[in-house]
């Protein structure tokens, strides 16, 4: 999983929004995240570069987790295909979050 994991996704669908990402204090409502090899993971709020929320991950049996702060969550990620997964933020189903690969919003230099 950590392997696939690796890479820009866009959120496409969400069971319900505004989102609750954990240890976040506000509601987002679409991001881009980008999983970074070096277990970095940023999420860019509406797309943009200048909003960004940074967290840390790591592969995990049945998915990631995600760790802000001092607080991690474990953070279910079921592959569908090369590019398509969902990922569940609180196991709640209204948490479900569909993303795709996508290009990513930084080139490398």
């Amino acid at each position: 999983m950590h392997k696939f994991a690796i890479g820009w996704w866009k959120l496409t669908d969400a069971f319900y929004r505004p989102i609750k990402l954990p240890n976040y204090q506000n509601l987002i409502n679409n991001f881009t995240l980008h999983l970074a090899k070096n277990g970095d993971a940023t999420f860019y709020i509406d797309h943009r570069l200048d909003s960004i929320i940074e967290y840390t991950w790591k592969g995990e049996t049945e998915g990631i987790s995600l760790a802000r702060g001092d607080v991690s969550s474990g953070v279910p990620f079921h592959k569908f295909s090369d590019r398509f997964a969902r990922i569940t933020l609180d196991r709640w189903q209204e948490d479900t979050l569909s993303i795709t690969r996508c290009d990513p919003l930084i080139k490398r230099q």
